[in-house]
């Protein structure tokens, strides 16, 4: 009973954030940068010394890569939280076999792809492969992660069952 019920929540969960990640791509290319950016700034100004008394061409130097690796970072997670709610949705299945990893990662890298081809009808934006590889291999780390914590809950359970 329990199991049904989680495996709902799961499924309601992974349908609402599929739907953020399909907002988030639907918006223009000026919108996703200035939310990147505030993030980037803060980083900037919490780890670069005097990084508010620079000039605009000096921030830039730190900016950008900063920025980049917001974005990428972000990718990565959206992913990775994706695969993870899609495990979720599966039956109970023993996680030391390997097709039980394979169909939650499967969706998860496909989705991307169809994200990133999305992408392509947005002002602005594009889709890139690149981010395909990067949004599959944060899937792949949303799935270990689902994996580990079946792990420490099953050990844990059985601590207090005994």
């Amino acid at each position: 009973m329990v199991a049904s019920w989680t495996r709902r929540i799961f499924i309601i969960l992974t349908i609402l954030f599929a739907g953020v990640i399909f907002y988030m791509s639907s918006r223009p290319d000026y919108s996703t940068k200035q939310d990147s950016l505030r993030v980037s700034v803060e980083i900037c100004e919490a780890c670069v010394e005097d990084y508010d008394r620079m000039t605009p061409s000096e921030q830039a130097v730190y900016l950008e890569p900063v920025d980049h690796m917001v974005r990428k970072a972000a990718h990565f997670t959206e992913y990775a939280l994706l695969a993870f709610l899609v495990c979720g949705c599966f039956p109970k299945g023993d996680w030391r076999k390997m097709g039980t990893y394979l169909w939650p990662w499967a969706i998860a890298a496909v989705y991307a792809a169809s994200d990133e081809l999305h992408q392509r009808f947005v002002p602005g934006r594009n889709g890139c492969i690149s981010d395909v590889c990067l949004d599959s291999l944060g899937a792949i780390c949303g799935v270990l992660v689902y994996a580990m914590c079946v792990v420490i809950l099953r050990r844990l359970l059985n601590k207090k069952v005994k």
